[in-house]
């Protein structure tokens, strides 16, 4: 018995720790690619059985065929900690003029302008780790630092937020029109920023449900959207609140507290009355 639970767990665990790791709230696009990689490999065990890992290998072929590959690869080369050292030295993308081509159709994409000579040469940089986009000079370091002592994770925004000279705002990024090191680090902002799930979507409803009750059903929007905040900050700060269980414990009579003789008089009084 205790032989195919454990059958069972080594085949479905992977496909566990994949689900929590894409359904995070920190989850990004080089997340679930990485996610997807490790699973593949994963099932190329050979001493699973071969049946589920082929199934699991075809499922894994069929979403990723469908999937926008160059927004995830490029997703991937974008994270400063890890850019092209997760691909193998056989790997087309160990080619800078790959990764060029690669940037350069997702680019105009999504602003529908080329990418000029100072973006491909900061492109080449940071692929290259030169001239101010080492782990070094970016702090990379000092980040990961930062997020153990928060219990947190990095966050790979405020890496590039602080790599930009002009500090260009998020909410005024879209209306720029800008090339060069702004366009890529810009670029770069935008990949990261892309959310692969629903799942905060989904906890956000969650809440709601909570607050919005039966017994407390005549709550406005407004009221409801508000708790929802405080709520959901309260548990970015500080986690998730979960009250201790209460611990009844046997006193034993030499433990109990003494009562003295005017409790007692009061006691045998009112029990006369």
């Amino acid at each position: 018995f205790f032989t195919q639970v454990n059958r069972v767990k080594r085949h479905l665990e992977p496909l566990a720790i994949a689900a929590n790791a894409t359904q995070s709230n920190c989850a990004r696009l080089d997340v679930v690619l990485v996610t997807l990689v490790i699973l593949y490999h994963k099932f190329c065990d050979s001493t699973l059985d071969p049946s589920i890992c082929d199934a699991a290998r075809k499922s894994l072929e069929k979403r990723w065929k469908k999937a926008d590959q160059d927004i995830f690869l490029l997703a991937v080369i974008l994270n400063p900690y890890l850019r092209v050292s997760c691909f193998s030295e056989r790997s087309p993308y160990r080619n800078f003029s790959n990764v060029w081509r690669l940037c350069q159709k997702v680019f105009l994409w999504l602003y529908a302008t080329e990418p000029n000579l100072e973006f491909r040469s900061t492109l080449q940089e940071y692929v290259s780790e030169i001239g101010g986009w080492s782990a070094l000079d970016m702090g990379l370091d000092q980040y990961t630092e930062q997020a153990k002592r928060e219990d947190q994770n990095v966050n790979l925004i405020h890496i590039w937020w602080n790599m930009d000279q002009i500090r260009i705002g998020l909410h005024d990024m879209r209306s720029l029109t800008n090339n060069g090191r702004s366009g890529f680090i810009r670029l770069a902002i935008h990949i990261l920023s892309i959310v692969p799930n629903s799942a905060a979507t989904e906890r956000l409803f969650s809440q709601f449900g909570i607050i919005h009750s039966k017994l407390r059903n005549r709550l406005s929007v407004e009221k409801v959207r508000k708790q929802a905040l405080v709520r959901s900050d309260t548990i970015t700060r500080h986690g998730f609140l979960r009250g201790a269980k209460r611990k009844f414990i046997e006193i034993d009579e030499d433990d109990a507290p003494p009562q003295n003789s005017n409790s007692r008089t009061s006691i045998a009084c009112s029990t006369a009355t």
